[in-house]
Formats: C-alpha cells, sequence, structure tokens
C-alpha cells in the first residue's frame, strides 16, 4: 500500500473561535527576560497551530505541527532529545523522550488525547527539564473544546 498525502485543516467539528486556558501570566512573571521572550514564541506556534486547525488530531500530528512553527519562526530545536539516567551511581540504557527542546533552554510536550493537564503530567516535565537542564517547560494539550497550556518549572 502506498503513502498518500493528507493535508492537514480545521475539521468539520472543530470550535470556531478555539478556546485557550493558560497560566501563562502568572508563570512568566517570575522569569528571566530572556526566557520570557522564548516563552513568548513557543507559546505563539502553539496559538497559530490552535487557530489554524483547531482540536481533533492525534498528539503526533500536533508535535510535527509544532516542529513545522519552530522551523518558521527560525528556533533552533531538538525534536529527538536522548537523555542517560543513572540510578544510584549505575547508568541506566539511554532513552528518548518526547518533549521538543527549544534553543536548548525550553521543552515542549505536545498532548492532544486528555483533557486536562495532571499533576503527573507536570512532575514528568520536571523530571524531563531536570535530565535536560532546560529551565523552562511548557505543556501542550490540544482538547476537543480547547488548547490548555500550563508552565512548569524545574
Amino acid at each position: 500500500m502506498g503513502q498518500s498525502e493528507v493535508i492537514i485543516k480545521s475539521l468539520p467539528f472543530s470550535p470556531r473561535d478555539p478556546e485557550v486556558e493558560e497560566d501563562y501570566e502568572a508563570f512568566l512573571t517570575p522569569l528571566k527576560p530572556r526566557l520570557r521572550s522564548l516563552l513568548k514564541k513557543c507559546r505563539r506556534a502553539l496559538l497559530n497551530i490552535n487557530n489554524e486547525v483547531g482540536a481533533g488530531y492525534t498528539d503526533t500530528i500536533y508535535r510535527g505541527m509544532t516542529l513545522v512553527e519552530l522551523e518558521l519562526m527560525n528556533l533552533k530545536h531538538e525534536a529527538e532529545v536522548n537523555v542517560y539516567p543513572t540510578f544510584m551511581d549505575e547508568p541506566l540504557p539511554h532513552s528518548s523522550i518526547t518533549p521538543i527542546l527549544v534553543e536548548s533552554k525550553a521543552l515542549i510536550e505536545v498532548k492532544a488525547i486528555h483533557d486536562h493537564i495532571s499533576a503527573t503530567d507536570r512532575s514528568v516535565m520536571q523530571s524531563h527539564l531536570y535530565a535536560t537542564n532546560a529551565e523552562v517547560g511548557l505543556i501542550a494539550c490540544f482538547t476537543k473544546e480547547r488548547l490548555l497550556l500550563r508552565g512548569v518549572l524545574p
């Protein structure tokens, strides 16, 4: 079976004006100016996707769209980040993590299945921040009704 090209567009059941729920302003305040600027760009990339296509796709598709938006914004990013964990000073097998590393300072985790961002999601992001030495994390969840954005610090 051959590959087929699919054009990503807003689906008929997507809300006309997709809502955004975020803790952005409260989260932004304690950050250094350079991190604020980077986070604003990351947020803009996610809002562009939300405004353009809304709901209805998988996290893999939204992640791909995020990579395209970051590229268009000329932001350096790594789609695959390897980490090398240790336990009791013993090395464990390396693994790759799903968040996108942006400018070596921020991680973006893209989700689409859940209707909320859980405490576990935030804890996992914190462990990824620790493993990568990134300074700030952003979890984006494209739900049926709105885009959820949550900031996470290490």
